[in-house]
Order: C-alpha cells, then sequence, then structure tokens
C-alpha cells in the first residue's frame, strides 16, 4: 500500500522571513507620527531629514532582506525541483526492510518534533512540521518493526546529509 510519493509542492514557508521587514516599517510608521505630534521640538528641516533618513534605512534593509530571502528560496525550489527530477528519472535509491531504532526528539517545542529511524542501516530524519516536498510528514512511520520500502534521494545540505524520501510503502499491513 502506498503512502506517500513526492511531487513538486514548494513549501512557500519562507514568507515567515518577511516579518522582520514589516517589523521594520512598522517602526518608520511610528516614528514618522511621533515626529509629526512634536510640536515645536523640531523644525521642519529637522523633521524631513530624519524621516527621510530613517525611511532609506527602512528601505534598504527590507530590500536587503527581500533579496536574501528569494535567493535562499530559490535555492530551495532548485534542490526540490533537481531531486525530483532525477526520482522521476529513475535516479534513486531503494530500501527495504523493518524499521529500526525509531526516535522522537523534541528540541523543547511541541512543533518541532524530529524523528528519526533506520530501514536496513539507512538512516533517516524528519521533521514533523516540515510541509516541504521531500520530508514525509512523520504521521505513519510511528514505531519500530513497520516493514517499509523507500525510495530515496541522497543530498548533502549546509553541510548535512540529509535522505530526502520520494515514496513511501508499507508492505506488512499488520503493524
Amino acid at each position: 500500500m502506498k503512502i506517500y510519493t513526492a511531487s513538486l509542492i514548494f513549501n512557500w514557508s519562507y514568507i515567515i522571513f518577511l516579518i522582520p521587514a514589516l517589523l521594520v516599517w512598522s517602526f518608520f510608521i511610528w516614528y514618522i507620527t511621533k515626529v509629526i505630534n512634536v510640536p515645536g521640538k523640531f523644525t521642519i528641516g529637522q523633521k524631513i531629514f530624519g524621516i527621510t533618513f530613517v525611511g532609506l534605512f527602512c528601505l534598504i534593509f527590507s530590500l536587503c532582506w527581500l533579496i536574501g530571502d528569494f535567493i535562499y528560496a530559490r535555492k530551495e525550489y532548485s534542490i526540490y525541483s533537481d531531486t525530483l527530477k532525477k526520482f522521476k528519472n529513475g535516479d534513486y535509491i531503494e530500501v527495504e526492510g523493518y524499521v529500526e531504532n525509531y526516535a522522537v526528539h523534541q528540541d523543547g517545542d511541541a512543533k518541532t518534533d524530529d524523528i528519526r529511524f533506520e530501514v536496513n542501516g539507512t538512516v533517516f530524519e524528519v521533521h514533523r512540521d516540515d510541509t516541504g516536498v521531500f520530508w514525509y510528514s512523520g504521521d505513519e512511520i510511528n514505531k519500530d518493526g513497520q516493514y517499509v520500502r523507500i525510495k530515496y534521494n541522497p543530498h548533502t545540505q549546509f553541510g548535512k546529509k540529509r535522505n530526502y524520501i520520494m515514496e513511501l510503502e508499507f508492505l506488512d499491513t499488520n503493524n
């Protein structure tokens, strides 16, 4: 019984990286209202200079942040699409066997459980809260002894080797 097959659905959760840019612009709006509402403390020229200076800072910060976010998201998308193309062309590794050494590691936050297990010596680590293409959700593999067939592609990212699960199939329905 097939449970999971990868598809090209990109995880756009990188939008969360826009929050700092929104905070900077919120600060800018707050700054404008404070400067404009203080009568007699600043001259018109000082108010214009202050607003222009803070506005340019906010604009430069936001643009740099958005460019960095775009580059990171583009790189992730490239990895996803390249790995999916390999899988669709039959370029993957297949392992079949019993789930062993199943363990859940919680990083202090209930939403970020890391699940680690092995199948015939091949290590898989998945994150329960990921919704990306190659990370299996972690809800069906939940104990040692489950008999599975996994098609995966190894990939090294940020110096860490990960095995992207491309297809997961349960072969023994008794577990």
